[in-house]
């Protein structure tokens, strides 16, 4: 007998279900977006320092002969003036401006523009170095102050002492009128000290000659080797001094935009650079050459001192890769203090990244006053 199935079928009432919505509020403010200023000054402002730079330059332009006879504060200066412009042009001119800010501005540049007159009454450098120094690098500064307003007030100020320092080493300079006698003798005969440059070239080349084996005497005031005596290092007054270095990395360290504590190390590094370059060359003119105090003009040859330049920019480049703030991913919610002190110091005086996690926090209690839940 063959099984049948049977299909039975039952009869159910269906409700109609209700679907439940909870309704959320809607946001009746409109998000505010929060605007960008920008300088709203004319033309006027620009013709001020114009007529400012212009009364400096002109004080420099006709002290051509100064600057002749010191090539090594020319060229700083050259690379000085190029830097501030490449910092200029690709700076931030967006920004919001406090009005301490503003009045701050408007005192330097005033003050820059009549020291800039005081000094083209006074003469010609270096008679009046310290008043041409100060007027220039008042003048950028406060030009920078009303004109980058998305740049901190630091990197403004920064960017006139830059413009500055190199006029400071010539006669009557604000950096050779005393101030290097008074480090001497505040910290004594120290051989890291701008003023001994050459002593620290003698100090590292009677190094070098003790390693090579190559004879010699350290005497007062330089070295005495078996072809010669060697009293100049030529640390100064030419144009493979030891102010181009030092400018030139102090020049990448604004355009790169590197902390004070990275440009402090670049500065050093170049410094020693340099040491270590002259005093090779003087070891190979005394194994080689008869020695009665170099020359300036052999100070050190020019596929060297080239060589040196680019040593200098890439420890430079270098040092402000692996100097940098640690990147903060904005997804991340818990960030370590060792991290935001690490930012903090190494990008001072412009502190790093903030904590994401107060912007989440911020975001969290903003919601939940709206009445919104976060997952």
């Amino acid at each position: 007998m063959q099984n049948t199935k049977i299909r039975s079928s039952v009869a159910v009432d269906v409700e109609d279900l209700d679907f439940v919505r909870h309704d959320v509020p809607m946001i009746e403010e409109p998000l505010e977006v929060r605007p960008v200023f920008k300088s709203n000054l004319g033309v006027w402002w620009e013709a001020l320092v114009a007529v400012a730079l212009v009364l400096v330059f002109w004080n420099v332009f006709r002290s051509w002969k100064v600057f002749a006879e010191r090539t090594d504060v020319a060229l700083p200066l050259l690379l000085a003036v190029v830097a501030i412009a490449v910092a200029s042009i690709t700076g931030r001119f967006a920004g919001e401006g406090s009005v301490a800010r503003k009045l701050f501005g408007y005192v330097l540049l005033a003050v820059g523009l009549g020291l800039a007159v005081w000094a083209l009454v006074s003469g010609p450098l270096p008679k009046s170095s310290l008043l041409t120094s100060a007027a220039v690098g008042l003048t950028i500064a406060g030009w920078s102050l009303r004109r980058l307003l998305g740049e901190s007030s630091v990197r403004c100020l920064s960017l006139g002492i830059l413009v500055a320092l190199p006029m400071g080493f010539l006669d009557s300079g604000f950096l050779t009128n005393g101030l290097v006698d008074k480090l001497e003798e505040l910290v004594g005969d120290s051989f890291l000290l701008p003023a001994n440059c050459d002593q620290s070239v003698f100090w590292f080349t009677s190094v070098l000659a003790d390693y090579n084996g190559v004879p010699h005497l350290p005497k007062e005031g330089g070295i005495q080797f078996l072809t010669g005596e060697l009293q100049l290092a030529a640390s100064f007054g030419n144009v493979f001094g030891v102010l181009v270095a030092l400018a030139t990395s102090l020049s990448l360290s604004v355009i790169s935009r590197q902390s004070l504590l990275v440009a402090l190390l670049a500065l050093g590094t170049s410094y020693l650079w340099w040491i270590l370059f002259r005093s090779g060359y003087c070891l190979n003119m005394a194994a080689t050459n008869s020695l009665e105090g170099p020359l300036k003009e052999l100070a050190m040859p020019s596929y060297a001192f080239l060589f040196l330049l680019l040593m200098v920019g890439a420890t430079n480049q270098c040092l402000g890769a692996i100097m940098a703030p640690i990147e903060i991913d904005p997804k991340q919610y818990d960030v370590t203090a060792l991290t935001q002190i690490y930012n903090a110091c190494i990008s001072f005086p412009q502190l790093g990244q903030s904590h994401p996690s107060m912007l989440i926090e911020k975001e969290t209690i903003a919601d939940s006053s709206m009445g919104i839940d976060n997952p």
